[in-house]
């Protein structure tokens, strides 16, 4: 299966991790916890669609395997689903360029905003702002702390 040009071009040109770490939705702005999958990582994943009882129109691109948005390929404008554990669609976007215009960036909130003075806390805050993830495919990457900083 080939992939839609709108997402090859989305995951290999606009690099979406580091312009994009939220989501407006009609329930409010979501910090995204994780990272865009790499193009190699969402070929992976079409292979992995039966054994996590995912629809085979639908190709990931984004999440933990329990909570993915999958791009329909079923639809003419490759509309945009969220699905979760159990698989029901939890979020639909009506185009791949309707989701792409709901990711924006959210500054960190100052650290001071917390109440915590860092020099009287036992936390260290060095490493609070860089965490290391995992992907679903078994990558690791360190993301910004959505709270504390880059």
């Amino acid at each position: 299966m080939s992939l839609p040009i709108e997402l090859v071009e989305f995951l290999d040109s606009q690099n979406p991790n580091e312009l994009f770490n939220s989501i407006r939705t009609a329930s409010g702005d979501e910090w995204l916890g994780f990272c865009f999958w790499s193009l190699h990582e969402v070929e992976e994943s079409l292979d992995k669609r039966a054994e996590r009882d995912v629809d085979d129109r639908l190709i990931p691109f984004y999440g933990d395997w329990h909570n993915l948005f999958c791009l329909n390929s079923s639809s003419i404008s490759y509309e945009v689903v969220e699905i979760d554990d159990d698989r029901n669609v939890v979020r639909k976007w009506k185009s791949f360029s309707t989701f792409k215009e709901s990711l924006f960036w959210r500054d960190a909130e100052s650290v001071n905003d917390s109440d915590i003075i860092a020099g009287e806390s036992w936390l260290d805050f060095q490493l609070i702002t860089k965490r290391t993830h995992r992907t679903a495919l078994g990558k690791h990457f360190v993301v910004r702390d959505p709270i504390y900083g880059r």
